[in-house]
């Protein structure tokens, strides 16, 4: 697994692991599904969203000065 995968590779390799367990596909296999994922531009979005609602929570939770109250 040392070449990105495709598409059809990711979702043959999806197949497999939905039919004989996530024991059936080895680590690596399991990596380069994860790659391929984490490099999709809707996975880039879907983080960089959560990213921005975890900062906020966090702001929210900091206890605020008296010149912001």
């Amino acid at each position: 697994m040392h070449q990105p995968l495709t598409r059809a590779e990711v979702q043959r390799l999806q197949g497999h692991m939905r039919r004989h367990g996530p024991h059936s596909l080895t680590p690596r296999q399991h990596d380069a599904i994860w790659d391929f994922l984490f490099a999709l531009p809707e996975s880039q979005a879907w983080m960089a969203d959560m990213v921005a609602q975890t900062r906020a929570a966090q702001a929210g939770l900091r206890p605020r000065s008296k010149k912001e109250a």
